[in-house]
C-alpha cells in the first residue's frame, strides 16, 4: 500500500475527505520526524515505537573488487512493532 491508497483508505473508513487525510498523515510523518531528529524515541500506541539508532563503522568489502572498503558511522531509523500490530498481523494470516 502506498501513500496515494492509505488516504483513500483512510478517506473510506472516517468519511474525511482525502484532502484531510492526506494532511493528517503528513502531520503525523513530520512528528514522526521531527521527533527522532531530535533523538526522541517515538510511540504510537497500538502500532510500536520508532527510534534513531547508531550503527558503528566498519570495514565491508566492494563486492566486483573484493578490496575492503570502510563503511563510515552512521544513524538510522528503527521501528519495532508493538504487540497489539503483531498480535493482529498474526491473527489474520491463520
Amino acid at each position: 500500500m502506498n501513500k496515494k491508497e492509505l488516504v483513500e483508505y483512510m478517506a473510506g473508513r472516517t468519511g474525511m475527505t482525502k484532502r484531510e487525510c492526506s494532511a493528517v498523515l503528513d502531520s503525523l510523518l513530520y512528528v514522526i520526524r521531527d521527533g527522532l531528529q531530535r533523538g526522541e524515541k517515538v510511540r504510537v500506541a497500538g502500532l510500536g515505537y520508532f527510534e534513531v539508532k547508531h550503527r558503528m563503522p566498519r570495514t565491508g568489502r566492494d563486492m566486483n573488487s573484493k578490496v575492503p572498503v570502510t563503511v563510515p558511522a552512521r544513524d538510522v531509523p528503527f521501528f519495532k512493532a508493538g504487540s497489539r500490530l503483531m498480535a493482529a498481523v498474526n491473527d489474520e494470516r491463520r
